[in-house]
């Protein structure tokens, strides 16, 4: 059978809440002139010793960038393990950014680069926020995924005929039909509450929770997989009936909407994924560890 001719039969279906973090993003302005050091102090309530001084070795040589100083701040704060442990810090071009890993999140959260000797130059600490996902956890019992694509098809005419042509995406809408939600997942998805005594409560104020959905789709040699990055359900619909002759299974069906989010500088929906013929080593690894994190598109520039 002809690679991705057919496919059906939906399965490994996870679900990973969204996730806003927030952090700190320094731009530096000037390069090094002056081989020398500069202190990076980092303070917030949940690191221990807080505030951190971490020294920062700079060489006009080595760093006669703003995109390398940058880059060896990172890496120094990064080796400091107090700080790594509660905050992830990259360098993207000439900015600095210092991330709350999970519930490490502090509004006391400050960043400052203190320089006497090497000529560096930077800009005022400001605000940060990125979206992130928390680890997939399955649905067990995936009946059905059925989803229909949004949007508008926009046509101008001039010269007596079509002139120019463009389609919105707006994501899409549908639904999902699984044999019973997790309590669990109700109460991250749909603001649900259990009470004292074990009983689980629809809260009819409840606030619905983004989320990634993840799937497996069977039919081809290469079982692609799939990942719609921003999520919603609501109030499933469901049927109960008595038995009768024979049995007759009860499931729920949740209406699903998904959106474009921005990810990475781009407007997002989905992503999915299959071994190449001839797979590379980013290739194997995004499919082998498809369900145990979400997936982030790379591009190059």
């Amino acid at each position: 059978m002809p690679d991705n001719k057919v496919l059906f039969g939906v399965k490994n279906a996870h679900i990973a809440l969204q996730k806003n973090l927030k952090g700190k993003a320094v731009a530096i302005t000037g390069p090094c002139t002056v081989d020398g050091s500069l202190t990076v102090v980092v303070t917030s309530g949940v690191i221990t010793g807080s505030p951190k001084s971490v020294p920062v070795a700079i060489t006009s040589a080595a760093q006669g960038t703003a995109e390398l100083v940058a880059t060896a701040i990172a890496a120094a704060v990064t080796g400091d393990t107090a700080i790594a442990t509660k905050y992830t810090c990259t360098a993207l071009g000439s900015v600095v950014t210092l991330m709350a890993k999970d519930e490490y999140e502090d509004a006391t959260l400050a960043i400052d680069i203190t320089e006497a000797t090497t000529g560096v130059t930077h800009g005022t600490p400001i605000d940060t926020e990125t979206i992130s996902f928390a680890t997939p956890k399955p649905v067990p019992g995936t009946v059905s995924l059925n989803i229909e694509p949004e949007g508008e098809e926009f046509n101008f005419y001039a010269d007596n005929g079509p002139y120019y042509s463009v389609t919105t995406n707006n994501g899409y809408t549908g639904e999902m039909e699984i044999a019973i939600m997790p309590d669990e997942q109700l109460i991250d998805l749909l603001g649900n509450e259990v009470d004292n005594n074990g009983m689980l409560v629809e809260v009819a104020d409840g606030k619905q929770k983004a989320f990634a959905l993840l799937i497996q789709v069977d039919g081809n040699v290469k079982n692609r997989r799939t990942v719609y990055y921003n999520c919603k359900v609501s109030r499933p619909s469901t049927e109960n009936t008595t038995t009768e002759e024979g049995i007759e299974v009860a499931t729920e069906t949740y209406p699903l909407v998904i959106q474009p989010i921005e990810l990475n500088g781009k407007k997002i929906t989905k992503g999915r994924v299959e071994l190449l013929n001839t797979p590379s080593a980013g290739n194997t690894a995004m499919y082998n560890n498809f369900f145990t994190v979400v997936q982030l598109p790379v591009f190059g520039e």
